[in-house]
């Protein structure tokens, strides 16, 4: 067997261009492996030249110089148009050393040009059927349904279109290894994207159902427009943060009455606010003494906050002497909350960082309004009850009036 002229290759492929010495004919072959840049390049199987009849099975680079003006022209004119031009020439010229006259086909290459030429009208969406392949595939008519991955359209008309002109067995098989067998195979492997991108929807739909109600947020509708699955990727990223913090939060809020009740303080009731910011916070309030309580404060980033006021059902500011009260009661808190971190710390809860703690004054006296609370202890609540005292000045002057 002759080599065929090689013209063209890349490195690691296994897709050459070449030229039949004889006739001058120029195709693409496929290798038996990758292209490294040797002198001799064999074929996956031998090829016979469809114009000559001469059949190769290598290629060689050795005379490639003396057909770089054909191939400048080979590229200029297009495959179909340059070999159309050698056909004609070599018909034209042939002579009795030549072997295998190809201008007149056989019966069974006019049924493969039938075969392949009636695919003209036709649109194929995932499958294409190939006369002599070991696979089957199949055709749809008309248009590209929904069953073809969108981003491959084109690239699929292009291929039918090209799978038109095609009216040899040499060149449908050619076609078929470079050009719709990769074709194939990406969208083999779309379908399967596809099939996973279903799945983990599927997943994330119901995960963010079920994260939106343990949240206590209301789910969001989403369009099925591109960019869904990347949406609810984040949104479900962002309720099992907030899910977590919650579980921390509840779990800090069950150590924190736990060591309050051991403290002797008493749960009175608590309560739920949400600010129009949309930062929420939740209030427990501890008994501490006759008339006063211990309000703790969890908003939604995690921070905590105690106080201690004076107890009544009415909204208001503490009277002096009531602020005095509160003041003293303030100190004494203060004193008891070195062990509330103690026995907080022995459940594993750690206060790691203080933002503020305002001193004992009566600046920061407050009265706690428990009508705003949800009440779950059965006791009695007592209300902060302070007698106001008199000045000296005003006792006296008192006094003088009653000896008189």
């Amino acid at each position: 067997m002759s080599e065929m002229v090689l013209l063209a290759s890349k490195d690691s492929s296994k897709v050459v261009t070449v030229a039949c010495p004889l006739c001058g004919r120029i195709s693409r072959q496929i290798l038996k492996d990758e292209y490294k840049n040797s002198s001799i390049a064999a074929f996956r199987s031998p090829h016979t030249c469809p114009v000559c009849g001469t059949t190769f099975a290598s290629s060689s680079s050795a005379e490639s110089a003396k057909y770089s003006g054909s191939y400048a022209r080979y590229i200029s004119q297009g495959e179909q148009s340059y070999n159309a031009d050698i056909k004609t020439a070599y018909t034209t010229t042939q002579n009795s050393n030549v072997h295998g006259q190809n201008s007149i086909p056989t019966t069974s290459e006019r049924r493969l040009a039938q075969q392949v030429n009636s695919t003209a009208e036709k649109f194929m969406i995932c499958r294409v059927a190939f006369p002599g392949s070991e696979r089957s595939y199949s055709y749809i008519s008309n248009d590209l349904t929904n069953d073809c991955p969108a981003d491959l359209k084109n690239e699929v008309l292009s291929a039918v279109a090209a799978l038109s002109r095609i009216t040899t067995k040499e060149r449908l098989s050619t076609f078929q290894a470079v050009t719709i067998q990769p074709l194939l195979n990406k969208i083999d492997t779309a379908r399967v994207r596809a099939l996973e991108e279903k799945s983990e929807l599927e997943e994330l739909q119901s995960r963010y159902v079920v994260l939106c109600s343990v949240a206590g947020v209301q789910p969001e509708a989403f369009s099925s427009e591109g960019g869904i699955l990347e949406k609810l990727r984040n949104k479900v990223a962002t309720l099992e943060k907030q899910v977590v913090m919650q579980t921390e939060q509840e779990y800090i809020s069950d150590c924190v009455n736990e060591v309050m009740s051991e403290m002797g303080y008493d749960i009175i009731g608590n309560r739920s606010v949400t600010k129009r910011s949309g930062k929420r916070f939740r209030n427990e309030l501890f008994s501490y003494g006759d008339g006063t309580a211990i309000n703790v404060t969890y908003d939604s980033e995690g921070q905590i906050a105690m106080e201690l006021g004076g107890i009544d059902r009415a909204d208001r500011i503490p009277t002096s002497d009531e602020a005095n009260v509160l003041r003293e009661g303030m100190e004494s808190f203060c004193s008891d909350f070195r062990d509330f971190e103690e026995l907080l710390k022995a459940k594993g809860v750690l206060i790691k960082s203080r933002i503020s703690m305002a001193p004992p004054t009566a600046e920061y006296a407050t009265i706690i309004n428990v009508s705003d609370y949800t009440i779950t202890t059965s006791k009695p609540i007592s209300e902060i009850a302070v007698k106001e005292t008199r000045s000296k000045a005003a006792t006296k002057r008192t006094m003088q009036k009653e000896d008189n």
